[in-house]
């Protein structure tokens, strides 16, 4: 079986700290699994495989797929052998349900030399595995917490990875700042599969031990930025005592790990959460300083290796080594101590946006429950605008947007520099759907959208952004303000009731799919206990569906019928009807006479904004319906009676 993995290889005790040096790129090698893994408990881990799971490939595509029917693996330590080093250390898989081929040939690559499978995942998946693994079993490293062996800490690293790369585990942001990581549910998966392997055990601890720092590491102070572009620009001012330039921030984010820089210009100290910067010369133009976690209770290699599999380029790719790849930003300038206050430049500040619209995911594999099925998850109110960066979502070029003062903008002069409504800038995304106005007055602006892009929703109104000016002592910064606006795209629904032709008893478990204009299939479902299939969130469109599963008992129509989804928000709603089999006929004969079921589609106009759609297909009887049977009865009858009622007048008149 082929297990696709991301291996991070780490020195076990039994090797010197150099050796790491020893595997270059080039270096040739083999993977296998080792011992079972047994926890402090004295019970083996295992995990469950049998889950829709996402699968990135070595182009940067990705795919969902269904489970693979491996409910209960137990599961072992991952070496890898290097050949040409002729030494062997554990790591970690990292592609959850993909299939290993053991021994299988491998080739180490620099990823700073040629593109691997680990650049293709999400942004933020790299980031947070890249940090579990400073922080995660390390054979140099003693295990962190009481109750809990080498095997626990081991297993805890390998699934807070497997989180990371299956989307469970993502970068939490608040006003636009990375502050540590969430759990949340992914493809179908729920945001606790992989932390069950390990609840109530040994490596519980160690999950949680690990899980705390790495959140500390992700989080930025609250002075800093992430990205060098939204850098805030602080004033130093000079100490006549002290006789240097020094400036105190404050970090509101209460993280743990303290800042380093290596700039020769600028040294940095800290009392709690109080960080002095000390210059000891002018720095005329903004100086950008680059600052990083001082790793406590963590270490990085400083670098990675990925392996990749020759004897099959389907095979799984292999990472080896740890980098801190988490960087904070911030500008500083030491001014002349004899320039006047009031000969300060007036600071200004810019907005970016970032357009992005919803691209709805594709299932793949057949979907089981009787739930209703979706197409992904909708964008949310308060997804459709966020500060910072997104990390889904396709880009929009060609949006335009006006950019107004959202009230009268003063200055510390006390002159009016724009006024309440006035436009301060118009600005056009570019094909990366980016957008960055021009310098603007620190103050409170409207971002309104002048035509939305065909397929989207409309944003229900203008979108608030500041540009912030702030004083700490005499240091004042100017904030760029990051905006990025995610349009969904129309959708609506369609719902199939089954029934049967006969009685219009409801018929659950039908297995029902919808297919694409090209009749391609799409999705897939069984009508619940009403006879209901639901599948929603269907972008604006036309479409098919059909039968590929008929309940026991009744005859399979694979006919496609054609719907379509006109409206954002409209609900198609389908009738659908299936006959039994006959228990005279014989299975080849019922094939070759039976008559399909009938199929109803309905839409009436509504009061909301949903419709249905009505328009009989079939209204020929069907086999199994008598009522045709009793109206000719009825009229023999009467037909009868009125001949005989002639006769007798006709024997009485003679």
């Amino acid at each position: 079986m082929i297990y696709g993995i991301l291996v991070l290889l780490v020195l076990s005790g039994i090797f010197p700290g150099t050796a790491f040096a020893a595997w270059q790129h080039g270096d040739q090698g083999t993977a296998d699994f080792t011992k079972v893994l047994v926890g402090k408990d004295k019970k083996a881990y295992y995990i469950n495989e049998n889950i829709r799971t996402i699968f990135y490939g070595k182009d940067g595509s990705s795919k969902i797929k269904p489970g693979n029917g491996r409910n209960k693996v137990r599961w072992s330590y991952l070496s890898i052998h290097d050949k040409t080093a002729g030494t062997s250390r554990y790591g970690y898989c990292i592609e959850f349900g993909a299939g290993f081929s053991h021994r299988a040939n491998y080739m180490a690559r620099d990823p700073a030399k040629k593109r691997t499978l680990f650049q293709n995942l999400p942004k933020d998946a790299q980031k947070i595995i890249a940090t579990i693994l400073c922080y995660g079993r390390d054979g140099s490293k003693k295990v962190p917490v009481a109750g809990a062996n080498d095997a626990d800490y081991y297993f805890a690293t390998q699934v807070l990875i497997w989180e990371a790369q299956q989307g469970l585990r993502t970068i939490r942001e608040t006003n636009g700042k990375s502050k540590g990581t969430r759990l949340t549910a992914a493809h179908n998966m729920p945001a606790k599969h992989m932390y069950g392997f390990l609840k109530g055990r040994p490596a519980e601890a160690c999950y949680n031990w690990i899980l705390k720092r790495v959140n500390d590491h992700l989080t930025v102070h609250s002075f800093a930025s992430e990205t060098k572009a939204s850098a805030p620009v602080y004033t130093m001012s000079y100490d006549e005592d002290q006789r240097k330039w020094l400036l105190t921030l404050t970090d509101t984010n209460g993280k743990a790990n303290g800042l380093k820089c290596a700039d020769p210009q600028i040294t940095v100290s800290r009392s709690n959460n109080k960080y002095t910067l000390a210059a000891s010369q002018e720095i005329q133009s903004p100086l950008l300083l680059t600052g990083k976690n001082q790793m406590q209770g963590g270490s990085a290699a400083g670098k990675i290796l990925s392996w990749d599999c020759v004897s099959n380029a389907e095979n799984q790719s292999l990472l080896m080594g740890s980098k801190d790849v988490i960087s904070m930003y911030l500008n500083v300038r030491a001014m002349p101590q004899t320039a006047p206050q009031a000969q300060r430049q007036e600071q200004k500040g810019i907005i970016r946006i970032l357009k992005k619209g919803e691209q709805p995911d594709l299932p793949y594999g057949v979907v089981t429950s009787s739930e209703p099925v979706t197409m992904g998850e909708a964008v949310t109110a308060e997804e459709a605008v966020t500060k910072g960066e997104a990390t889904q979502g396709v880009p929009l070029a060609g949006v335009v947007f006006q950019i107004t003062a959202e009230k009268d903008l003063i200055g510390e002069d006390g002159e009016v520099r724009l006024k309440a409504g006035e436009i301060a800038d118009t600005v056009t995304t570019d094909q990366e759907g980016k957008a960055t106005s021009k310098e603007l007055y620190p103050g409170v602006y409207q971002i309104t959208e002048i035509g939305t892009p065909k397929g989207y929703v409309p944003l229900p109104e203008p979108v608030r952004a500041e540009i912030m000016q702030t004083q700490t002592g005499d240091a004042a910064v100017v904030t760029p303000e990051e905006v990025c606006l995610t349009n969904a795209y129309q959708q609506g629904g369609v719902e199939i009731q089954k029934t049967d032709v006969s009685t219009g008893r409801p018929l659950p478990d039908t297995g029902i799919e919808i297919l694409d204009e090209e009749k391609n299939v799409l999705l897939r479902g069984r009508t619940d206990k009403n006879g209901l299939a639901s599948f929603q969130k269907l972008p604006v469109g036309n479409y098919y569906f059909r039968e590929f599963d008929a309940p026991k008992g009744y005859q399979l129509d694979e006919s496609l019928f054609p719907f379509a989804v006109k409206e954002h928000g409209e609900i198609v709603k389908c009738q659908m009807s299936n006959q039994k089999l006959s228990q005279e006929t014989n299975p080849k004969e019922r094939a070759e006479t039976d008559v399909p079921g009938e199929m109803r589609l309905e839409k009436t106009k509504a009061s909301q904004p949903n419709q249905v759609l009505r328009a009989s297909l079939d209204d020929s009887p069907q086999t199994g319906d008598d009522s045709h049977v009793i109206w000719i009865c009825l009229m023999f009858l009467f037909t009868s009676s009125g001949i005989i009622f002639a006769m007798i007048r006709i024997y009485k008149r003679y």
